[in-house]
């Protein structure tokens, strides 16, 4: 039965690249949706392969194609999501899958909890043949639901929980909230995650209604390469804890180790930054530097900080600066 609430509409949005023996099954698994008032929005990135003229011979109302002619110059999922109209945008990947049924679990979720920012589903990896497969990425994908503080500290310490392709998400809150930060390559939807979840809940439907396929030709297979870009661009995606709106809910995220009671915002910025060079990872230990380094060059924090963390936060400041070198690498 369609979902035939006329309040209800939806844009999918479909950023296409080099998947030319992929695209036309990914298209089918959106148009065969069982949801009304939809518009699919796809934006083929520049393909070489034959991708956008696969895309061109489906005839379908509901389909707006975009064929940019260069690669990379114009974010394609930016692009979407000005054109797009819907009251909740979709994510689909050119190469993934939707089981039947998604849409409309998702759209209903989202009805009736007016609390919620993104819904995600299962995922289940499927190879180029469309076999389920095992990769990199088993166990990654998480069907348990936690509350906002819990997923920012999650994200914080560990990354990215959720397949963009299994997302459907409020366009008011992306409003909000902005949307896909250009120059981050591997790690977009991560920081898009981060700041949704600092304006709504997360619901995870445990149902696998989304396939998602993976090869060596994914962008975040591990490479040398990718685990570059990787960390750095954590580095980046951290710096939303410490804006609008993410660091207000800090306290709560942190509450195990910053310091307790009401203190300046700039002492709780030093005791992220403490939390952070405990840690191995180059991401958080230059998170760290970044946070320090802004605290020293300005004097009303600089004096707030050195009230409560005295010599111990230039000392540390230093030490983790003569390390820098060694743990970029």
């Amino acid at each position: 039965m369609l979902l035939k609430r006329s309040n209800i509409n939806i844009s999918v949005i479909m950023a296409s690249y080099n998947h030319a023996d992929f695209v036309e099954e990914a298209i089918e698994s959106v148009l065969s949706q069982n949801v009304s008032n939809m518009e699919f929005i796809v934006v083929d990135d520049g393909s070489n392969d034959g991708t956008a003229d696969v895309i061109e011979k489906i005839r379908d109302k509901r389909i707006k194609f975009v064929r940019l002619l260069k690669n990379r110059l114009t974010h394609p999922r930016n692009l979407a999501l000005s054109m797009a109209k819907g009251r909740y945008i979709a994510f689909q990947n050119s190469d993934d899958v939707w089981l039947p049924g998604k849409l409309e679990a998702q759209v209903t979720s989202l009805e009736n909890n007016h609390k919620i920012a993104a819904s995600f589903t299962g995922v289940e990896l499927i190879n180029s043949r469309g076999h389920l497969t095992t990769s990199w990425l088993d166990g990654r994908f998480l069907t348990e639901n936690a509350t906002k503080h819990e997923w920012l500290r999650r994200f914080f310490d560990k990354g990215n929980f959720f397949c963009i392709s299994s997302s459907v998400v409020r366009k008011s809150d992306l409003d909000k909230v902005g949307y896909f930060k250009p120059s981050l390559v591997q790690l977009s939807d991560l920081d898009l995650w981060v700041r949704l979840a600092a304006v709504g809940d997360f619901d995870i439907l445990d149902n696998q209604y989304t396939k998602m396929r993976v090869s060596k030709k994914n962008l975040s297979y591990p490479t040398p390469e990718t685990h570059r870009r990787s960390s750095l661009e954590l580095t980046e995606v951290l710096k939303r804890y410490l804006t609008h709106p993410v660091i207000q809910l800090n306290p709560q995220v942190f509450k195990d180790v910053l310091p307790k009671g009401v203190k300046p915002e700039s002492v709780l910025k030093v005791g992220l930054a403490f939390y952070c060079l405990k840690r191995s990872s180059p991401a958080h230990r230059r998170f760290a530097d970044y946070i320090l380094a802004k605290i020293f060059d300005n004097p009303r924090e600089r004096n707030q900080a050195t009230n409560v963390f005295g010599s111990e936060m230039f000392d540390k400041f230093i030490e983790n600066r003569g390390n820098l070198d060694t743990i970029i690498k």
